[in-house]
């Protein structure tokens, strides 16, 4: 099911609802909006600290927020160790520093402790060979995250309508709009979202939670932007995902939007193949609803366009609150 919006005259319109797309990451020009409950690429002092991970369940990476280096597309606060590479990076506009050995390792380690599958090791392109151009993904593992305490968990999942979040640095970006949203409808919510995360390290972190049964019956998946860099890579996360909540979980979509102005046209061109990607997912899963921000993005003027995501990825203040409206929307 595709949720799709008419050419919008103004960012107040409703648009239908249909199977649709989901964002990208930010470059490091990026500004944070100064009341988003996540760390968006620049460096905001005022990021809020996680929560705690859930007691017993196994441990997919630190949930402290360490920082991010300014050129990721969902970046956080620097940490010491990254200082000197910060400065380094701080004028680039592409996410894109180069996984070491060490980075690998820690993923391959995580990986081991979940039972998931082992994510792909970063390459200068697509695992097809097919053209990128939108860079190569860094050591998100490094950057903050942010989980729901274990009551949060419990309590989403025992309601029947609980919802959970999850995703990367977007997701983080309208948590506090959401939050708003479902608390006057009533419904729990829990959340797990991590800066330049992967939709491989989103299907893991699904997984663990449906395996310690803590996955409600609703589920808003903010992943997909930091795979421009590798959008082979995908489909089958995608479909991990899909198959460890099953059929009875109602699964919303954001579909990925990503144009940042120094990789445009790559980065269009890879989101539409991960847009490809959740169409042809939402066709043979009816549970799968897609919220189309990149059809709506697209369909409105380039000012307002840019006034709701100015750094060609993560939402402004008023894009948060667009893109929770569209959200809303589609869980109802």
């Amino acid at each position: 099911m595709r949720i799709a919006s008419p050419r919008p005259r103004a960012v107040a319109s409703s648009p239908p609802v249909r199977p649709t797309r989901a964002p990208l990451a930010a470059p490091a020009d990026a500004v944070a909006p100064a009341d988003a409950a996540v760390v968006d690429p620049i460096d905001p002092a005022d990021a809020p600290l996680p929560e705690a991970p859930i007691p017993g369940a196994p441990a997919l990476a630190s949930t402290d927020p360490v920082p991010t280096p300014p050129g990721d597309a969902n970046g956080g606060r620097r940490s010491p160790v990254l200082v000197g590479l910060a400065g380094a990076l701080a004028g680039a506009l592409l996410v894109g520093t180069v996984l070491t050995t060490q980075h690998v390792r820690g993923a391959q380690e995580a990986d081991a402790a979940t039972g998931a599958t082992a994510a792909p090791a970063a390459t200068a392109g697509p695992a097809d060979g097919a053209p990128n151009g939108s860079g190569v993904l860094g050591a998100w593992q490094q950057w903050s995250h942010s989980r729901s305490f274990d009551p949060t968990f419990a309590a989403a999942a025992a309601d029947p309508r609980g919802v959970l979040l999850v995703g990367d640095s977007i997701a983080s970006g309208i948590r506090t709009p959401l939050m708003a949203s479902t608390t006057a409808l009533k419904r729990p919510l829990s959340w797990d979202h991590w800066n330049g995360r992967p939709t491989h390290g989103t299907a893991d972190a699904v997984v663990a939670l449906a395996s310690a049964g803590r996955a409600p019956r609703h589920l808003v998946v903010v992943s997909g932007a930091n795979d421009v860099f590798e959008p082979a890579a995908f489909a089958p996360q995608v479909d991990r995902l899909l198959r460890a909540v099953g059929p009875d979980t109602t699964v919303v979509w954001v579909v990925p939007y990503v144009a940042r102005r120094a990789t445009r046209d790559a980065d269009v061109a890879n989101t539409d193949r991960l847009d490809a990607v959740l169409t042809d997912a939402a066709a043979t899963h009816p549970h799968l609803r897609l919220v189309d921000w990149t059809a709506h993005l697209r369909a409105l003027p380039e000012a307002q366009r840019a006034a709701l995501v100015p750094d060609g990825v993560h939402p402004s203040p008023a894009g948060a609150a667009e893109l929770t409206r569209l959200v809303t929307g589609a869980l109802r």
